[in-house]
């Protein structure tokens, strides 16, 4: 059996003027999909089209982020700080949001029995960091927001 996958990761820009009159030549970019840790100019991603390795800080990439894309991306403080509690995922899949809405946007997912870092609570909801090693061997964090419900700690 043979099983086709499709995978658009990028996105064919046409060239356009800018308000102030540049002009932007037509360009390949990452796909959109509201998570920055997979944009190719998020700090230590390597763009697949010129080679170059992005850099840059990535605490002032989030920041400035989450400050462009308005009041649905605004970053929220925990309530509550907490540290050193580690949290099982308890859903099949759970969606990780970038504020503690439902209405939030999606950064990222994750599966049944991960590991997460709990490190504020914000009513039912938990800010959460979830390291992971990519394809190329990269440690990366996902961190954002999840329904506490959803967690098991022990």
């Amino acid at each position: 059996m043979t099983v086709s996958v499709i995978c658009s990761a990028q996105v064919r820009v046409k060239g356009y003027y800018r308000k102030d009159g540049t002009y932007v030549r037509p360009h390949v970019r990452s796909n959109p999909d509201g998570n920055p840790y997979n944009n190719w100019s998020y700090p230590g991603n390597v763009n697949p089209y010129t080679g170059k390795v992005a850099t840059g800080n990535p605490d002032t990439y989030l920041k400035n982020y989450r400050k462009d894309r308005g009041s649905s991306g605004r970053v929220v403080i925990p309530k509550k700080a907490i540290s050193n509690v580690r949290a099982w995922v308890s859903a099949n899949v759970l969606n990780v949001r970038l504020s503690p809405s439902v209405g939030s946007s999606i950064v990222g997912k994750l599966n049944y029995s991960d590991t997460v870092e709990v490190h504020g609570l914000y009513g039912n909801w938990a800010f959460v960091k979830y390291r992971y090693i990519d394809s190329y061997y990269k440690v990366n964090i996902l961190e954002g927001y999840v329904f506490i419900k959803y967690l098991i700690t022990r």
